[in-house]
């Protein structure tokens, strides 16, 4: 643990912490001295007056003692720092946002897609970041595509970048976007750190094993509530390339089941 002066120059106004001791002892009463036939009575007093007023006379010199040193710590700003991971608030944050964009996020659950719900988480963390911390989106879909070259400190462009975004008919390029996050995290200083937001689908991640990178932590925010059947509508045929206004035309839908459950769907 290590101890810094933000202000350095101004060390010597420590010594304005003793201020108030010295006020205290130069300002404590000094009774001038009489001579009396017989004090006992008076000394009694003067002792139980003393007792009484002791406790506060040194609350007061605690409290004016307190506050000097408050104000010296004010102007010298002093940090105090661990050396444990990612536990220094102050320092940099370098942040890459894997949002899945492929075609099993399109799935309704609880009145929203998968998608809006992982849009939503991504700018909860993007929120949450500070004016110096960097961040990037990249969209798993195929092939990956990052919304930034580079990590970028442009939090309201990604936001935008989040709410115009909309899921692909592809699969995930798991590897190439993981392969992005490390290449842009590689050459920045402060903590690093990569969120996952995805449903998981078995199709997407069974092939792929999540590795430990030193001093990157991986943090998997997961977006699928319950499972949900794969179907898909793979082809659509139209019985006239070129139909005239009033001309009956037919549309073949040709649809396709992934799953190992029948399942009625509206096309």
């Amino acid at each position: 643990m290590n101890f810094f002066i933000g202000n350095p120059a101004l060390l010597p106004l420590a010594a304005l912490i003793s201020l108030p001791i010295l006020i205290h002892f130069y300002a404590r009463a000094r009774p001038r001295i009489y001579q009396f036939s017989s004090i006992e009575f008076l000394q009694k007093i003067v002792k139980e007056s003393s007792r009484l007023k002791r406790p506060r006379s040194w609350l007061l010199l605690i409290l004016r003692t307190l506050l000097v040193a408050a104000l010296i710590l004010l102007f010298l700003k002093p940090i105090l720092r661990t050396d444990a991971p990612l536990a220094d608030a102050l320092a940099r944050k370098n942040v890459m946002i894997l949002v899945d964009a492929s075609a099993s996020m399109a799935a309704i659950e609880g009145g929203a897609t998968r998608f809006a719900t992982a849009r939503a988480k991504a700018g909860e963390i993007l929120s949450g970041l500070t004016g110096q911390d960097g961040a990037n989106v990249i969209w798993l879909r195929s092939p990956a595509q990052p919304v930034f070259p580079v990590l970028g400190v442009n939090k309201s462009a990604l936001q935008d970048a989040l709410r115009d975004a909309a899921t692909s008919n592809e699969v995930a390029d798991i590897r190439g976007a993981f392969a992005l996050a490390l290449q842009q995290l590689k050459d920045t200083d402060g903590a690093k750190e990569i969120f996952v937001i995805s449903d998981f689908q078995q199709s997407n991640w069974e092939d792929f094993r999540l590795e430990d990178h030193p001093g990157i932590r991986l943090t998997l925010i997961p977006v699928a509530d319950t499972p949900v059947g794969n179907q898909a509508v793979t082809d659509i045929f139209v019985s006239s390339s070129r139909p005239l206004r009033g001309q009956p035309v037919e549309i073949l839908c040709e649809v396709a089941n992934y799953s190992s459950e029948p399942a009625l769907r509206r096309v």
